[in-house]
């Protein structure tokens, strides 16, 4: 690693995101009430996951450069998802290319690349 400090630590986020200003939950109330199969219903989860990719966004920098942070603890739990993209963790890799390099989803990437970093499994830097 790096002998600069983090740029971003986890640990630094005041609070967590209120349940109520998520984007992913302020929509899905009114999914959950309408049909799955409507053009409208279609529209408001594509807006959704906008909003939930910018939330992310916010957290981890496209250009904040990932490495590895602790490694994990005994009884902790990687997803196969996890696991893989900690494989990818190089130190010269930053966020956005690991979402590109990523088999997953981009909102799956980085749901987990945030995950890891709140557990302190990843650091990131500038």
């Amino acid at each position: 690693t790096s002998g600069t400090p983090p740029v971003f630590s986890a640990g630094a986020l005041a609070t967590r995101t209120p349940s109520a200003h998520r984007p992913d939950r302020l929509i899905s109330g009114r999914v959950l009430t309408t049909d799955p199969s409507s053009s409208r219903v279609k529209q408001l989860l594509r807006e959704a996951e906008v909003l939930h990719l910018q939330a992310l966004y916010t957290e981890l920098s496209r250009e904040a450069v990932v490495h590895v942070g602790n490694p994990p603890t005994a009884g902790a739990w990687l997803s196969q998802q996890e696991q893989a993209l900690l494989d990818q963790v190089n130190g010269r890799w930053d966020v956005a290319t690991l979402v590109l390099a990523s088999n997953e989803r981009e909102i799956e990437t980085l749901k987990a690349l945030r995950r890891m970093w709140r557990q302190g499994l990843i650091q990131l830097y500038r």
